[in-house]
This record gives structure tokens, C-alpha cells and sequence, in this order.
């Protein structure tokens, strides 16, 4: 029993610095299903919103352009970061302008977008593991970073992981 008490009392104390990190006064802090920083932006996603603060550990910006919205990535430049959907839809975002560049939809079928995605080691391109329940193969799609235009959509055998692959 007593270690269950602990272990609640360090999640909450966790959860409650957190929020009070990243607190802008007068504005409710959700919790965040996701956190994925680099050396100048922290991104949190909640699902229904895309949170950006700064380094500072300010708020600059919200968003909620997607929903069902878990994960973010930031490209190996800086100067972007993608928010990835549950339901098929990728949202990309300008870190220096804190602006959304654009939103697509890759797929519009339920839970296609629960796989694996990464940018290439120098950010030209943008992986994209997606499936279809049409097809039980796995797809990747390349994306160009530069206006994300669909460069190759090469099908697989079978269900794969990113971390399965060769760069």
C-alpha cells in the first residue's frame, strides 16, 4: 500500500510541474499525450491540440487544425514539425513562422495513421508507413519536405516498422 502511495504522489507531483512548467497565466494546462522537444521548441499534443513553447518554456503558439492528434516530429533542420492523425491526416507547421503550411489527408480510412513515420537523416524527405484496410499490405510513402508532394508510394509484403527498415 505504501508504495502504491508513492508511486500515485510522484505521478502527481510529475504531472503538476509539468503543467507549471509550461503554465501561461489565465490559460488551463491540458495533459499532454505526447512531448518532443529540440534545443529551441518543446511540442505537446493532447489530441484535440498542438502546443509550441519556447525555450524559455513560454507558449507561442496553439493549434488545432487535426484531431485524434498524438505525435509530433520536428525535422532534423528545425524548421518544421509535423502532427500526424489517428484518422489519415498529416498537419505541417512552420517553427520559425508558427504558422500552419498545410494539411492532407493520406488516407480516409479509420486508424490508418496509427504506424510509423521519420524524416530522412537530412530532412529532404518525409516516411510515411501507411495501411489500407483495402490492402493488408503495408505502404510507404516519401514525401518531399520541400512542398510535400508525393514522391514514391512503394507497397510492402507485409506489415512493417520504420525501425525494421535501411536507411
Amino acid at each position: 500500500v505504501a508504495s502504491g502511495l508513492c508511486i500515485m504522489f510522484l505521478f502527481w507531483t510529475i504531472t503538476h510541474l509539468v503543467r507549471r512548467i509550461v503554465h501561461r497565466e489565465g490559460e488551463d494546462m491540458p495533459l499532454f499525450k505526447s512531448i518532443i522537444k529540440n534545443e529551441n521548441y518543446s511540442i505537446g499534443c493532447t489530441g484535440q491540440a498542438v502546443w509550441v513553447w519556447d525555450k524559455n518554456d513560454t507558449i507561442i503558439a496553439k493549434f488545432k487544425d487535426l484531431i485524434y492528434a498524438y505525435r509530433a516530429l520536428i525535422s532534423p533542420r528545425g524548421d518544421i514539425f509535423i502532427v500526424r492523425s489517428n484518422d489519415g491526416r498529416l498537419a505541417v507547421y512552420s517553427l520559425e513562422n508558427l504558422l500552419l503550411i498545410k494539411k492532407f489527408r493520406f488516407s480516409k480510412e479509420e486508424e490508418s495513421g496509427n504506424y510509423g513515420c521519420c524524416f530522412s537523416q537530412d530532412g529532404k524527405y518525409f516516411l510515411n508507413i501507411e495501411y489500407y484496410k483495402s490492402c493488408w499490405n503495408a505502404t510507404l510513402a516519401i514525401y518531399d519536405t520541400a512542398d510535400f508532394s508525393l514522391v514514391s508510394r512503394i507497397i510492402m509484403g507485409e506489415r512493417m516498422h520504420l525501425s525494421e527498415m535501411q536507411m
